[in-house]
């Protein structure tokens, strides 16, 4: 996926897919342990870490991610590919 072509907002959710694939997956979910750090993710997509808490709460809020016990889980990998895909076409 060629990130340079899609907002700030579909390249973390991009990222976060990324990551999901190299940790621990349940049927549609994963958990990336240790949680990421914002700034780390902003480096990686060439954002701001402000950027990055926006779309992270904004994805908290819909119930796609939480924040738990160290580590960012994912709910439902389904809606954030597809949050990603319609952007692309």
């Amino acid at each position: 996926m060629d990130l340079s072509t899609l907002a700030a907002q579909n390249r973390i959710q991009a990222e976060l897919l990324r990551m999901a694939q190299q940790h621990r997956f349940r049927p549609n979910a994963a958990t990336i342990e240790p949680i990421p750090v914002h700034t780390d993710i902003a480096s990686r997509v060439s954002t701001t870490r402000e950027t990055v808490a926006r779309v992270l709460n904004d994805l908290a809020r819909k119930g796609i991610v939480e924040r738990s016990k160290g580590a960012l889980v994912i709910h439902d990998l389904k809606r954030l590919t597809a949050m990603v895909s319609d952007v692309r076409g």
